[in-house]
C-alpha cells in the first residue's frame, strides 16, 4: 500500500519531466507514462483488459465507472490506490466517468484520447473524495460535455500532463475543493480555461491556457496560486485571468499574460481582479486588447517587477475606491496612460519606469497617490495629469514628456515634498492651472506654467 505521501511524491517527478514518447501497447524501455507509473505503484489496471474498448466504436464511461466502483469494495484499505491505466487508442464516452472513491488515479498516455459523443455534464466527475488525479491524454468535449474535469468538495486533486478542450463551459471546474494543475493545456473552451468557485484552492504551474471563448482563468471567491508557475495565458477572447468576489485571490510570478481580448471587448484584459486581492511579480503582460491590469470595486494588489508594456488601454487601470502598490515595474508603450486611478482608488508607486505610453505616465482622477523615486519619460502626453486629486512626489524624475510634466486641474493638491527633477517637457513642467502645487527645497524644476 502507499502512502499520500508517496503518491504527492510520484506527481512531483511527473512535474519535473518535461517529454517522453509515445507508448502503444505494454510496457517497453522507452518511459511512458506507464513505465513511470510502474516505478510507484505495484498494481496498475490496464482498462483494455477488463473490455473496455480502446477502438473509438462503444462507450467506455459506465463501464469505468462500474470499475472503479468494484476494484474500491475489493481493497482493504483506502490508502490503498486504484491506477487505471488507458493505452494509446480512442475512447468515447457517453456518459460520465465518475471517481467517487478516495485515493484513484487515472493514467493515460499523451495521445489517448476520449471523446465525449453525447450531451453529458462532465467527462469526469470526482465529489466528496480525496487524493483523486488524471495524468496524461487528450480529453475532448467535442462540444457536448459541459465541463471536461470536474470536482466537488474534493481534496488533494491533481491533473497533470492534460489536455482539455471544446466543453461547452470549463475545462477544468473547482467547486469548494483544492486542486493541482500541472503542465495542462486547456484551449478552445466556450467559457473558460480553469475555473474555481466557492472557496477553492487552485495551484497552477506550466500550463497553457489559451484560445477559450470567455476567459482563460475565471477564479471567483477563491484562490489561484501561480508562484513561480511558468504558465502562458494567451489569446482568449476576454480577460487572461479573471479574479473576483472579496475572497478571491491571485498569487502570481514569472506567468505570461499576452494577447487576451480577441474580441476586443471592455474585458479585455490580461488579468481583471475585480473586488479581490493579488500580488503580482516578475511576470510579463503585454499586448493584451484592454489594461494589462485591471481593478475595480475595490479591488488591490502589490504589483512588483512586472514587464507591462503595449496594452491596448492602460497598462494599470484601477477604478472605484481600488487600491494598488506598485514597486520596480515596467510600464512602457501603452496606448492610454501607463497608469489610471479614477473615482476614489489610491496608489503607493516607488521605482517605476513609466515610459512612452501613448496619453500620460500616470492619470490620477478624483483618486489618491504617494510617489517614490518613480521616472515618467517621453510620455505622449504629460508625464502625470492630476484632475481633482492628491499626490505627494518624492525623488521623482519626470522628463522629456510631449505636453507638461505634470498638469493639474480641478483643484488638485501637489506636494512636492524633495528630490524631484521636473524639467525638459515640451509644453512646461508644471501646469498648475487652479490646483494647488507646493514645491519643497531641494527639487528642480525648470519652468512652472499658470
Amino acid at each position: 500500500m502507499k502512502s499520500k505521501k508517496t503518491i504527492s511524491i510520484f506527481f512531483a517527478v511527473i512535474m519535473a519531466v518535461f517529454c517522453f514518447p509515445q507508448f502503444g501497447g505494454k510496457a517497453e524501455a522507452a518511459t511512458t507514462n506507464y513505465t513511470r507509473a510502474m516505478t510507484q505503484y505495484s498494481n496498475i489496471v490496464n482498462v483494455a483488459d477488463y473490455g473496455i474498448d480502446t477502438s473509438g466504436k462503444r462507450d467506455c464511461a459506465v463501464q469505468i465507472t462500474k470499475l472503479v466502483k468494484s476494484l474500491a469494495k475489493e481493497r482493504t484499505d483506502e490508502s490503498e490506490p486504484i491506477v487505471l491505466y488507458f493505452p494509446t487508442g480512442k475512447y468515447i464516452v457517453k456518459d460520465i466517468i465518475k471517481l467517487y472513491y478516495n485515493n484513484v488515479h487515472l493514467i493515460a498516455e499523451k495521445d489517448t484520447v476520449v471523446t465525449a459523443k453525447k450531451s453529458i455534464k462532465n467527462i469526469i466527475e470526482a465529489n466528496n473524495v480525496d487524493n483523486v488525479s488524471v495524468l496524461g491524454g487528450k480529453w475532448d468535449g467535442n462540444y457536448k460535455s459541459k465541463y471536461i474535469i470536474k470536482v466537488n468538495k474534493a481534496t488533494n486533486i491533481t491533473v497533470s500532463e492534460c489536455t482539455l478542450t471544446r466543453s461547452s463551459e470549463r475545462g477544468f471546474y473547482a467547486i469548494a475543493s483544492e486542486a493541482s494543475v500541472y503542465s495542462i493545456k486547456s484551449f478552445k473552451n466556450k467559457k473558460y480555461g480553469v475555473s474555481g468557485i466557492q472557496g477553492s484552492n487552485i495551484t497552477m504551474k506550466n500550463s497553457n491556457i489559451y484560445q477559450n471563448s470567455v476567459y482563460g482563468l475565471c477564479i471567483v471567491s477563491s484562490t489561484i496560486h501561480m508562484e513561480d508557475g511558468n504558465n502562458k495565458i494567451y489569446n482568449n477572447d476576454y480577460t487572461g485571468a479573471a479574479i473576483s468576489g472579496k475572497s478571491g485571490k491571485i498569487y502570481a510570478s514569472n506567468n505570461s499574460f499576452t494577447g487576451n481580448g480577441k474580441k476586443n471587448d471592455s474585458r479585455g484584459h490580461g488579468i481583471g481582479i475585480s473586488g479581490a486581492y493579488g500580488e503580482l511579480s516578475n511576470n510579463k503582460i503585454e499586448k493584451n486588447k484592454q489594461c494589462g491590469i485591471s481593478f475595480d470595486n475595490k479591488g488591490s494588489a502589490i504589483i512588483t517587477n512586472n514587464s507591462i508594456k503595449n496594452n491596448g488601454r492602460h497598462g494599470i487601470g484601477a477604478a472605484n475606491k481600488s487600491s494598488i502598490t506598485a514597486e520596480g515595474n515596467t510600464i512602457t508603450g501603452n496606448k492610454w496612460h501607463g497608469i489610471m486611478l479614477r473615482d476614489k482608488s489610491t496608489g503607493t508607486l516607488t521605482n517605476n519606469a513609466l515610459s512612452k505610453n501613448k496619453l500620460s505616465g500616470l492619470n490620477l482622477t478624483r483618486s489618491t497617490a504617494t510617489l517614490t523615486g518613480n521616472t515618467f519619460y517621453a510620455n505622449k502626453s504629460n508625464g502625470i495629469m492630476a484632475a481633482g486629486s492628491k499626490a505627494t512626489l518624492t525623488n521623482n524624475t519626470i522628463t522629456k514628456n510631449k505636453a507638461f510634466g505634470i498638469y493639474t486641474s480641478d483643484s488638485s493638491k501637489i506636494n512636492l515634498i524633495s528630490g524631484n527633477v521636473v524639467k525638459s517637457n515640451s509644453k512646461g513642467d508644471i501646469d498648475a492651472g487652479g490646483s494647488k502645487v507646493t514645491i519643497g527645497k531641494d527639487n528642480t524644476v525648470k519652468k512652472i506654467v499658470n
